[in-house]
Order: structure tokens, then C-alpha cells, then sequence
């Protein structure tokens, strides 16, 4: 009968354990403290942006469409111009702090009949727009979004004034061009996250140093805090992701699961990442029968793999454990579970437009370049490229079609 009680005894001391240890994996983070601090980082250089957003203009086609203007002794004439971006710049806005700033220089032709006489003018012009960058959550999906507006400051020239018709033409094109241009121009999706995949409690973003920010906050219980930015990279993008963050996520999902194979929970203790290599602490726990728990230190690699990280486990060290504890092996208790795969599902998913992604019909692919753990950080590092547009057999892309404007 003693040894009974004991047994029974100590069922209810390792199942009490294990409990507490789910519930505050699986505790609610609270509400947002109003300074809150990110926990993860993503940096777009302006470059990146740049690209995108040229290939978004050049997407939209020409501007093209007759305009009326007044000739000598109130003579209506026709003007058509035929005209092409020629050359884009992404920079700092140096009124906003929300927004970017878009340089554009455009040239082209324009064909014009007035009095029964017709010719053609060169155009040429240069136009600023603002970018204003916003964020908001849409069910259940984080967007980051760039919206081209209010185009200003527009300095057109037109050949042809000795002739007399350039002076004439030019207020009804550079009117046409400022409330005309940007027409059609859609939003520009730059980030999505979708909180299925790495739930969060806040984002944040605007330009800093060079670059566009977007700042999260994930729903970890404890969440980590990463270092102060700095000036971000020159080029493509860089991510950054609070190890204990990730360890706090991989941890809940691990309770969420339930047994795995061995009938075993599997429990992220610790994870350390220095370099390409890591170390994941794991406890199982055995949650029927007498029950007990068993503590293992595992090592292994990351790498970068197609469009995101891939870990491979490839050691094991066995740590404490509580009485009646049976030999499991963590490594293949890892394989019937989805730890790992979480992990790398959770920094892929804040990864500038998933993989590959249609972007307002623009082709985009996403590259990593780099993974390493610095700092209490996980940090990548990559590129964003546009694909070469498909030949059409029967001719041009249509998509590529100037646009009328009536």
C-alpha cells in the first residue's frame, strides 16, 4: 500500500509539473504596453524598393491620350503625347516621416494638329511623389503596404516653342500629367505576415537610416528584445528574430501538438544560436502511465534553405531527469514532431514577399543569402530580384500596353 501512495504520489508531482510548464507556455501575453520594444526586425533597403517599385511603374505601361488646347484666335487644336518613365529614384522624404519620396524623370513625344498643320514635339519633365507606408492587420494577416500619391512639382519642357505651339501645349499636358499619372498605380504589397503562421501583437513601421523598418512584436509569453537597430543594409534586406522569441513560440507549439511519437510531449527548454551552429535544450515529458520527465541537450546546424533557414540536429546530450524516467530518443522524438519545422516556418514567414510572389503582376523572387545567430539574435540576410517577363507566341505582353487615358 506505501508503495502504491508513493507511486501515485509521484504521478501527481511530475503531471502538476508538467502542467504548470503548459500553462505558461501557453500563457496570453497581455495587451501591448504602449513602448513596447520589437522582438523581431525586418529592414528594406531603398534600392530593394526602388526596383520594385520601377518594375510596378513599368507594369502600368505608357501614358498616352489626346488632349484639346487653344490655338491663335481661340482655335481649338489636339495634342497627343506618347510618354514613358524614363527614370526612377526612391528616396528619404524630407517632409514626412511616414512617408518615402519618389523622384521621376519622364520624356517621350506628342503629336499636335492645329489648323490643318500637324507635327511632333519632344517631351521631357520631372515630377516628385510622395510614398506614404502603411500598415494594418487584415483578418488575420499583417500588411505592409506603399501608396504612391500626390504627385507635385511638375517642371515640363516642350520643343517646338519656336514654332509657337510648344508654349500653347504645355499647361494642358504638365495639368494632364499631375492628375493623370499615377491613375491606376496600385498599392505596393512589401510585407505579409500572417499571424497563423507567427502570431503577433503589434507592427510598426517607417523609414530609419536609409532603409524602411518594420518592427514586430510576436505574442511570445516572455518575449525577447532585440539590440538597437543600426543603419540597415545597403542593399536587399535583412531580418532579425529574438532567439528567445523564437524558442518561446517553438515552446508553445510544442504543448499544442501533444504526444508525439514514444506517447511524449516535447518541450524547447533553451535555444542558443552563435554562428551557424545551435544548441536546443529539450525536456519530454511522459504524460501517461506513472509519467516522468527526461532532459536532453541536442546540436546541430543551420543553413540557409530555399527561401528561408533549415536546421539539422546531429547531437545529443542527455541531462537530468525525474525518478522512473525511460532512455527516448530526442532525436527521433524530434522527427515525430514539428519542432524544428516551426522554428524555420516562424522566420520564414516575416521573409518580404514569401518566396516567390506576384506583386501587382510583377514577378518577384525572394533569395537568402545568409543566416547566422549574433547577439541573442537570429539574423538573415537577402535579395529581392524581379523575373524577366515571359515572351508571348503571339506577340507582345499586353500587360506592356501604354495606357489610354481619356
Amino acid at each position: 500500500m506505501v508503495a502504491w501512495l508513493l507511486v501515485m504520489t509521484g504521478c501527481s508531482s511530475i503531471m502538476d509539473e508538467y502542467e504548470r510548464a503548459r500553462a505558461r507556455a501557453l500563457a496570453e501575453p497581455g495587451p501591448v504596453p504602449a513602448n513596447w520594444v520589437a522582438d523581431a526586425r525586418l529592414d528594406l533597403s531603398l534600392p530593394l524598393i526602388d526596383t520594385l517599385v520601377q518594375a510596378l511603374v513599368a507594369e502600368q505601361g505608357g501614358l498616352s491620350g489626346a488632349r484639346s488646347f487653344t490655338g491663335p484666335l481661340g482655335v481649338n487644336g489636339t495634342v497627343t503625347p506618347e510618354l514613358q518613365v524614363k527614370e526612377l529614384r526612391v528616396v528619404r522624404s524630407q517632409t514626412c516621416a511616414e512617408c518615402l519620396t519618389l523622384l521621376f524623370d519622364i520624356g517621350g513625344s506628342a503629336s499636335f494638329t492645329l489648323l490643318g498643320a500637324s507635327g511632333t514635339l519632344p517631351i521631357s519633365a520631372s515630377a516628385t511623389a510622395d510614398v506614404a507606408l502603411e500598415s494594418a492587420l487584415e483578418g488575420e494577416v499583417w500588411e505592409v503596404r506603399a501608396r504612391i500619391a500626390d504627385l507635385r512639382d511638375v517642371d515640363l519642357d516642350v520643343g517646338g516653342a519656336g514654332a509657337g505651339v510648344g508654349p500653347l501645349v504645355a499647361p494642358v499636358l504638365s495639368a494632364w500629367l499631375q492628375s493623370g499619372f499615377l491613375d491606376g498605380l496600385p498599392q505596393i504589397p512589401l510585407v505579409s505576415v500572417d499571424t497563423a503562421e507567427l502570431p503577433l501583437r503589434a507592427l510598426r513601421v517607417a523609414p530609419t537610416n536609409g532603409t524602411v523598418r518594420v518592427e514586430m512584436l510576436s505574442r511570445a509569453p516572455t518575449p525577447g528584445q532585440l539590440e538597437p537597430g543600426g543603419a540597415g543594409p545597403a542593399s536587399g534586406w535583412s531580418l532579425s528574430v529574438a532567439q528567445d522569441s523564437l524558442l518561446a513560440l517553438a515552446r508553445a507549439q510544442g504543448f499544442e501538438q501533444g504526444p508525439v511519437g514514444y506517447d511524449v510531449v516535447v518541450e524547447p527548454t533553451a535555444l542558443a544560436v552563435d554562428g551557424g551552429a545551435f544548441t536546443l535544450g529539450l525536456r519530454l515529458w511522459r504524460t501517461s502511465g506513472a509519467g516522468w520527465w527526461r532532459d536532453y541537450t541536442v546540436t546541430g546546424a543551420l543553413a540557409v534553405a530555399g527561401d528561408g533557414i533549415g536546421l539539422t540536429a546531429n547531437g545529443v546530450e542527455e541531462g537530468d531527469k525525474s525518478p522512473g524516467a525511460l532512455f527516448v530518443d530526442p532525436l527521433a522524438a524530434l522527427a515525430e514532431g514539428r519542432i524544428l519545422t516551426e522554428i524555420e516556418q516562424a522566420v520564414a514567414t516575416t521573409l518580404p514577399g514569401g518566396g516567390a510572389a506576384d506583386i501587382a503582376g510583377v514577378q518577384t523572387a525572394l533569395t537568402v543569402t545568409s543566416v547566422r545567430g549574433v547577439g541573442g539574435a537570429l539574423e538573415l540576410t537577402g535579395s529581392l530580384t524581379l523575373d524577366a517577363p515571359k515572351a508571348r507566341p503571339d506577340g507582345p505582353d499586353p500587360r506592356r500596353a501604354p495606357r489610354r487615358r481619356r
